[in-house]
């Protein structure tokens, strides 16, 4: 599959349309808490040292789950460097798993992270797929959904201010005042969340997620989010939950891969939840 790619080590490369991160003689030990397996670059190609492709030799290949716009292995080498309490947990929990969805465009993406706002994922899974329903065999559709009505949009399950939302966010897809995918793909973090919260329903943690989970932005720290502030206050022993300023204050030096760190926070909450 590499054979007509020219890619180098330690970074996220697109090949033939698809994303790679390509690390290269990691020790066993590394390996391991990274998730990182051997595996051979087709029949007679292979990935070199110095970034060729030849043939007849063996790399270290992972194939990225998502779009992530940034490599995992050096977002956890530089977690780990940077905060041993982190690295501990890190560690403890093991690979970075971070997957980025891929959505149709900006409308759907922002629907759905409308209908999941404050509610259970089964419940909220089971609304969106009423939602979904309205359109019939197509995906959510931003000039058909501004044409439902709000008795519509409530019969699928949303909440008055949901329906609200949603035509708001159909209206503005169509009209150009909220831009594409494509668009926002372009723009640095800070003018993506701009433009999100002039939608109804879409603040600043709505544009957030949406900047992690959908774009894969390296330096995302939600540090509203109850979960980061959860996992903030495990992973450094806190006695107190931390504010979010405490939050940004106590994760500055974690940058430039603060979306990494949310996820091990949202685990740290998780793990701490469990115990």
């Amino acid at each position: 599959m590499f054979s007509q790619a020219i890619v180098r080590p330690a970074g996220v490369w697109s090949v033939n349309g698809s994303w790679y991160t390509v690390v290269f003689r990691q020790p066993l030990s590394s390996r391991k808490r990274l998730g990182i397996t051997a595996g051979f670059c087709g029949a007679d190609r292979w990935i070199d040292d110095d970034g060729s492709v030849a043939g007849n030799h063996r790399g270290l290949v992972e194939e990225a789950v998502s779009r992530l716009r940034y490599n995992r292995h050096a977002a956890v080498e530089h977690l780990c460097g940077q905060c041993e309490p982190l690295s501990g947990f890190i560690d403890q929990q093991g690979p970075l798993k971070l997957k980025v969805t891929r959505h149709e465009d900006l409308f759907c993406a922002l629907a759905q992270s409308i209908v999941y706002q404050q509610l259970s994922g089964k419940a909220a899974g089971t609304i969106h797929g009423r939602f979904c329903a309205l359109f019939g065999s197509s995906p959510p559709d931003a000039d058909k959904a501004r044409r439902l009505s709000i008795e519509t949009l409530r019969s699928v399950g949303l909440s008055q201010n949901k329906a609200l939302a949603i035509q708001d966010l159909a209206q503005k897809s169509v009209d150009g005042s909220l831009y594409s995918l494509q668009k926002i793909g372009r723009l640095d973090d800070q003018a993506v969340i701009d433009n999100l919260v002039q939608v109804r329903g879409i603040g600043p943690w709505t544009a957030q997620m949406l900047l992690i989970f959908t774009l894969g932005r390296p330096d995302v720290m939600p540090a509203a989010d109850l979960g980061v502030q959860k996992g903030v206050q495990a992973v450094y022993r806190l006695k107190k939950l931390p504010t979010p300023d405490q939050v940004l204050r106590r994760t500055r030096h974690l940058a430039p891969y603060r979306s990494a760190a949310s996820w091990y926070f949202w685990r740290a909450a998780d793990t701490a939840l469990m115990s």
